[in-house]
Order: structure tokens, then C-alpha cells, then sequence
């Protein structure tokens, strides 16, 4: 198994993460956000009591947990709200080439960012149900912090992306409606591989799926236009989400009578 393919099985047993940048410090009781979960998201079970209601600010080093009174919750593993002081310092220059294009303002929102909270949503299990369930429950909760005015983005590092706040609000409306939103749990490598023919070749590959099925999806080296080379490597991320297609050797995507 190469390393590649070692790390994409890894990652059906990490938990969803994501960072809440704020141009300001938050203080909240974990109780509070089980409360608006229910309230903004009736459509999602959640335990009926916490075993802690601890209190959380992200000025300081800390970590609250949504757990159940009397042990796990039953729907998702111990969901734990992680902060350390100051700004979330990651290698911001690949995610904000990454995100430019869904998001214009990231940059802004990294530079404006003093304050964030990082969640964290364990999946029961590896399934494919188990994983989709544990993201939309971290995308709900982020959807809470993503509505307040001075939240000013969310770092989904699954994904190597930067999402607006409202962009996120948008993607816990559609993880509701059990669909994928895509844009903002998945993105996609575009690059140019030359090897002096023409029109250049194009190589896409997924960033992010692997989190699902445990795999991401490339197409390598294709001398067709970016566009639809992207539209290929789409199509075959949502045939894995949506319908659990498994690609076999031999198998094909696209026109069946062009020479592509």
C-alpha cells in the first residue's frame, strides 16, 4: 500500500474538524449550543442532558465537551470544542490559493481573524452513512458559531478550504436536505502537467473525499479542457457519495464515441 493510500484510509477514522476564525474572542456555555442545535436544527438527535456544561472561551486554552450525562452520546461520539489563545496559525498560503475561487474574501478573513474555536465530531464508525452523519453534525455546529456577526469564516482542513460564514450556513442547509454540499466539504487540485503536446494535459484529483470512502478520486494527465476535466473528477466523487459506486480497473467516465 503506498503512503498516499495509507493516509486516505487514515482518514475514515479521524475525526471532522473545523476551525471557527472570530475578530473577536467567544465566551459560551457548551449547553447554549445544544440548545440553538435543536432549535435551528430540529431534524438532528441530540442527547437530552450534558454530563459537563462547561464554560468556553476562546481567549484562553481550554476544551469543552458535549457529552452525554451518564456516558457517549448514542448519535456521535464525545464532541469536543478545542481553543488556544490568539490567531489559528496554519500554513495559510496553499489554503488561500485553494479557496480563492469559492471564496474571494479569505485572505481578508485570515487577516482580520484574532480569535477561533476548533471542533471536533468522532464518527461511530468507518461507514459511509456513519462518516456523512459525523460531518453534517460538525457542519450544523459550525453553522451556529457561522451565524454570529463576528465570525468571519470557517477553515474546513479536510478540504484545504477557507468557507464564508455564509457559505457554511448554506452547506448545514444542505447536509440537512441529506445531500453533499460539495463546495464546501470537497475542493479540487487543478495542474497543468506539460509534456509538449497540445492542448496541455490536466491532471484533477479530489481533496477531501477521502475523509468518506476513505480514497479521493484523480484523473491524470487528461488533454481535455480544464473545465471538464473537472466535471469528470466531480461526477466521480458524487457517484461515490451518492450512490457507494466502487471504480474497478477497466472501468470508464465520460463520452463513449469521442477518441477522449
Amino acid at each position: 500500500m503506498s503512503a498516499s493510500a495509507s493516509y486516505s484510509a487514515k482518514r475514515l477514522h479521524d475525526p471532522f474538524t473545523v476551525y471557527i476564525l472570530l475578530n473577536e474572542p467567544l465566551t459560551f456555555r457548551v449547553n447554549e449550543i445544544l440548545v440553538a442545535l435543536r432549535q435551528d436544527y430540529p431534524g438532528l438527535s441530540w442527547s437530552d442532558t450534558l454530563e459537563f456544561d462547561g464554560l468556553v472561551d476562546t481567549a484562553q486554552f481550554g476544551l469543552g465537551l458535549m457529552v452525554a450525562d451518564g456516558g457517549e452520546m448514542r448519535e456521535a461520539g464525545p464532541i469536543s470544542f478545542a481553543t488556544l489563545p490568539g490567531r489559528c496559525e496554519v500554513g495559510w498560503e496553499h489554503v488561500l490559493k485553494t479557496s480563492f475561487n469559492s471564496f474571494p474574501d479569505a485572505a481578508q478573513a485570515v487577516a482580520q481573524h484574532v480569535s477561533y474555536l476548533a471542533i471536533n465530531v468522532p464518527s461511530l464508525d468507518g461507514t459511509l452513512a456513519a462518516r456523512f452523519d459525523a460531518a453534517r453534525r460538525v457542519t450544523c455546529i459550525g453553522a451556529i458559531f457561522a451565524k454570529l456577526p463576528i465570525c468571519v469564516g470557517v477553515y474546513n482542513p479536510s478540504a484545504d478550504l477557507i468557507v464564508s460564514p455564509k457559505g457554511w450556513v448554506e452547506a448545514a442547509a444542505t447536509a440537512m436536505a441529506a445531500k453533499v454540499p460539495y463546495l464546501q466539504w470537497i475542493s479540487f487540485g487543478v495542474r497543468p502537467v506539460p509534456d509538449g503536446g497540445t492542448p496541455v494535459p490536466v491532471t484533477v484529483q479530489s481533496i477531501g473525499l477521502a475523509a468518506f470512502p476513505g480514497f479521493e478520486v484523480a484523473t491524470l494527465k487528461a488533454r481535455l479542457p480544464a473545465e471538464e476535466v473537472l466535471r469528470y473528477t466531480y461526477a466521480g466523487c458524487a457517484m461515490v457519495m451518492e450512490h457507494g459506486f466502487e471504480f474497478r480497473d477497466g472501468d470508464t467516465l465520460g463520452r463513449e464515441a469521442g477518441g477522449e
